[in-house]
């Protein structure tokens, strides 16, 4: 039943690996489901692949090894499906050689999905130029992304890749490009990344200690919306929200932030950010 590919979903976002592989392989597709045997070989690849990361050191080889069968079947039913070429991609660079991991077929992939798509080919070019730990290709990656003007996603990358590499003034560049206030003042588009361009457009300048009014507008744009699964939480956009503050000289607004953000159960890490930056 392709009820169970859905709850399989659902088991595999709670982190229930074990019952996310029962309920996928105990899925049967016909031919009129919605499901697509490339899909379904997709999760199933995914799902093996978190297995192998959080099993003992003898059962994570099998796991990896299917894992890695997986997305080859679901990349050979469908060339041009793009989660499952990332999630071979994916594979290649991150599993060691004796479990079917390399770097040349990692490249291999970048270049079998620039056929169907150069921005996909790019983002790809950057993540694996960020595995390898190289600047110049990082450099040379984000510069590339930079290039797709209409896509938040390419330009978020490009300005996260400029921030880490302390080139912030192109950093701010695309993290502006992405987020565009209107008139209004409110996002000319909200989507994931969009909001958090605006976010790291504010990290950015806490970090170059430049733009400030327009990184304490856009962090507080940020604060307005809904913020999303794997965002920066509420507590995070305050901390830097006062920071901005802080460096702008207005010490009573950021105080007011700091002391909600102290008298408030918080992470470790939060806390310790906000003590280093008080010191």
């Amino acid at each position: 039943m392709v009820s169970q590919f859905y709850l399989a979903r659902i088991a595999l976002k709670q982190q229930q690996f074990d019952s996310a592989l029962a309920l996928l392989e105990a899925t049967k597709l016909k031919d009129e489901d919605s499901v697509k045997p490339a899909q379904y070989h997709y999760w199933l690849g995914v799902t093996n692949a978190k297995l192998a990361s959080n099993s003992s050191w003898f059962k994570a080889p099998g796991y990896a090894s299917t894992a890695k069968s997986h997305f080859e079947q679901a990349v050979k039913l469908a060339p041009e499906f793009m989660l499952a070429r990332k999630g071979l991609f994916r594979y290649y660079l991150r599993a060691p050689g004796i479990a079917g991991g390399s770097i040349k077929k990692a490249k291999q992939q970048i270049d079998a999905v620039r056929a169907f798509s150069e921005l996909d080919a790019a983002l790809l070019q950057l993540e694996f130029a960020q595995h390898e730990d190289d600047k110049a290709l990082i450099l040379d990656s984000a510069e590339q992304l930079f290039e797709f003007k209409d896509s938040p996603e390419a330009l978020y990358q490009a300005g996260l890749a400029f921030q880490q590499t302390q080139n912030y003034e192109k950093a701010f560049l695309a993290f502006r490009l992405a987020y565009r206030f209107l008139p209004s003042g409110h996002l000319s588009a909200t989507s994931h990344y969009t909001q958090l361009a605006a976010y790291q457009f504010s990290k950015t300048a806490v970090l170059a200690e430049q733009h400030l009014p327009e990184a304490i507008k856009a962090m507080q744009t940020y604060l307005t919306m809904p913020i999303e699964e794997g965002m920066p939480e509420k507590s995070w956009a305050q901390f830097r929200l006062g920071q901005l503050y802080w460096l702008s000289g207005d010490k009573a607004q950021a105080k007011r932030l700091f002391d909600e953000i102290k008298h408030a159960q918080q992470e470790q890490q939060l806390v310790k950010a906000l003590k280093q930056f008080l010191k």
